[in-house]
């Protein structure tokens, strides 16, 4: 009996081996010489993305009581704007749940508000308060370099990072009108330039000492889309530590429909600074490598 039972139970376990094999098959891989996971590896990752930007200080202006007479102005200190992201970032896991990451980008940032004020108007018959309304944007384009660290946690992971940008080009861009179209009161009074509109604007150019300089804190979450590619989705915010322009900058306003036009200089708030809330989709190819 003993011989027997000896001699059955590797018969038997010859049967069943195959049918557990076919109810629970093995990953595509070769049973005998798994593939392990891989405890670090490179990875490349474009992206693009929505930035929110909104003002961080006030006010984007002085109020304007001597030259444009206003006499209250909210609209200065406060403004948001959408703008875009695109990017790609070079990547390496260093362990289950540590990245670290360098990425080249490309963004643009817009700010704006448009509302209306009380201003005081001075003609010959009298002084009159006068609502007007006031409109202004401001927009940057940048090109920079980010570099930061990522912690991970199954498919999420948190990060926080630093990033410098050069700007191509940031301007500022104000109208003011008159809402009243038929009161005696106009800009630049007793002349044929006269208007119930002025606008102007002002930009700088990009300059080696006006790097703008922000701190990076976001998190994540990464979907797995094949053995070496995941979609990747962020969101993060941008904590500026640099100011909008080197020096406060003069913006000229003027008559726009009448040509040699007299002007109404108000001066921009350089050291304005506006942080950032944004949105990025990116897609990441890992280089995945084992021996």
């Amino acid at each position: 009996m003993k011989r027997l039972f000896t001699l059955a139970v590797p018969s038997l376990l010859s049967f069943i081996a195959p049918l557990l094999l076919w109810a629970d098959p093995p990953d595509p891989e070769d049973v005998l010489n798994p593939v392990p996971d891989p405890e670090s590896y490179f990875f490349l990752q474009p992206y693009i993305g929505l930035g929110y930007s909104f003002l961080t200080t006030d006010p984007i202006r002085p109020q304007s009581g001597t030259a444009l007479g206003e006499v209250t102005n909210a609209v200065i200190e406060s403004g948001s704007g959408i703008g875009f992201d695109i990017g790609i970032d070079f990547g390496f896991v260093s362990s289950e749940h540590w990245a670290t990451r360098i990425g080249f980008f490309y963004n643009r940032r817009a700010l704006s508000n448009s509302d209306t004020l009380s201003a005081l108007c001075t003609t010959p018959l009298g002084s009159f308060n006068e609502t007007v309304n006031l409109d202004y944007c401001v927009v940057g384009d940048y090109i920079g370099m980010q570099a930061q660290v990522d912690y991970r946690l199954s498919d999420f992971f948190g990060y926080l990072g630093f990033a410098s940008s050069l700007p191509l080009k940031v301007s500022y861009e104000e109208t003011d009108a008159i809402v009243d179209t038929s009161s005696i009161c106009s800009y630049l009074f007793d002349g044929v330039d006269a208007t119930k509109v002025l606008t102007g604007s002002v930009s700088e150019n990009p300059l080696a000492d006006n790097l703008r300089h922000n701190l990076k804190v976001g998190a994540g979450y990464i979907h797995e889309l094949g053995d070496e590619t995941d979609l990747v989705f962020q969101l993060q915010y941008e904590h500026p530590l640099s100011n909008l322009f080197t020096t406060n900058q003069t913006v000229i306003l003027r008559n726009a429909e009448f040509e040699g036009s007299r002007t109404i200089p108000v001066t921009v708030n350089g050291g304005a600074r506006f942080g950032t809330l944004t949105a990025t989709l990116g897609i990441r190819f890992n280089h995945i490598t084992t021996d």
